[in-house]
């Protein structure tokens, strides 16, 4: 079973810093390439309201599929994401970089996508109107 205990990425989009896009990862307003963490604290805090806009120009109007097409290992599709193809090439480029440390990871999903770096909706809504 591939399911973390706990994901900084949940845990920022119950934030409110952004929305989830074809490519499973968080889009905020500077794209999905950052980096997420999170704390618990028993402070009282207003919660911050969740975008109600999507982030992602697949889900907004179908106008892009990159994500899809950049994954290793076929391990997304339109319909379905199988996290264990995608975490196999993940222990590939562990042992390929064992020199590193701990370095299970990728992101070719996220290298030359339209939300690498930025809310790819917001900056065609605002360039059609």
């Amino acid at each position: 079973r591939l399911v973390s205990d706990w994901s900084h990425r949940h845990a920022a989009f119950v934030a409110g810093l952004g929305r989830f896009g074809l490519n499973n990862m968080l889009i905020t307003e500077s794209g999905c390439c950052g980096r997420a963490g999170s704390f618990l604290t028993s402070l009282k805090l207003p919660p911050d309201p969740r975008p109600k806009a999507e982030a992602c120009l697949y889900h907004h109007n179908g106008s892009c599929e990159r994500s899809v097409s950049r994954f290793v290992g076929g391990a997304l599709f339109i319909e379905n994401f199988y996290r264990h193809k995608c975490y196999q090439v993940c222990l590939k480029n562990e042992k390929k970089y064992v020199s590193l440390g701990k370095a299970d990871v990728c992101g070719k999903c996220l290298v030359g996508v339209p939300c690498s770096f930025k809310n790819p909706v917001k900056e065609q809504d605002a360039n059609a109107g």
